[in-house]
């Protein structure tokens, strides 16, 4: 779907790991971490954030900027001006 998942989490301040498809990177940006989800990919992905302190940072500021994008008022927005279908 959607992928309000990634708004959700991005909304409390976790960092994101999701899957490597379009719909994705429309939600999440470069606000995201994209892999194969294969169980080495996302074990090494779900280590590194754990140890890069920096890199887990960056990705949960990024998601605070990404989620304004997803507001109620932008949401409706482009819903009553047929922008969403």
């Amino acid at each position: 779907g959607f992928g309000i998942p990634i708004i959700d989490a991005q909304a409390f301040g976790v960092p994101v790991i999701c899957s490597d498809i379009p719909v994705f990177h429309e939600i999440g940006g470069e606000s995201v971490l994209y892999t194969k989800l294969t169980p080495e990919k996302l074990s090494a992905n779900i280590k590194m954030l754990l140890i890069n302190k920096n890199k887990r940072l960056e990705l949960i500021n990024r998601a605070l900027k990404n989620i304004k994008n997803f507001s109620s008022e932008i949401v409706q927005y482009q819903i009553k001006e047929g922008l969403l279908v």
